[in-house]
Formats: structure tokens, C-alpha cells, sequence
């Protein structure tokens, strides 16, 4: 929830141009996909469906690569 983590980066007294570069590069993308699924839900588009599929892998491929360059990693088990 979006006023959670605003709430966090203000107890925690996260600068605002961290907190708004942050807030930018992490909205942006789903706002994107959210686009393009609205444009194709009202006229469809094979290119919008695969734009908003490859934007998906990314993120999700991103997500799981970023923690492991951060030095977060998994326990083994």
C-alpha cells in the first residue's frame, strides 16, 4: 500500500530525492503495463499484449537479480 511506504519513508526520514527517484522508477512500470492493458482491453492489440508481457519478465527477472547484487541472498537449506 502506497501510504504505508510513505508513511515508513517519513518515520525513517528518507531524503526526498532518494524517496522520490525511488517512488518514480517503481511506479512507473506497472503504470505502463496498467496503459497498455486498458488500451488493449478497449481496442486490442496483439503488440500491446506482447509489449506488456516483456515488460512483466523484466520486472519480474529485475526483481529477482537486484536483491543478489544488493548481498541479499538466500540462506541455504
Amino acid at each position: 500500500n502506497a501510504s504505508v511506504i510513505n508513511m515508513i519513508a517519513g518515520l525513517l526520514r528518507i531524503p526526498f530525492r532518494p524517496y522520490l527517484l525511488a517512488t518514480i522508477l517503481g511506479t512507473l512500470p506497472i503504470t505502463i503495463i496498467y496503459a497498455l492493458w486498458g488500451k488493449t482491453a478497449s481496442q486490442p492489440s496483439r503488440s500491446h499484449v506482447i509489449m506488456s508481457i516483456v515488460l512483466l519478465l523484466f520486472l519480474t527477472l529485475v526483481a529477482g537479480f537486484v536483491p543478489r547484487l544488493r548481498g541479499f541472498h538466500r540462506a541455504p537449506e
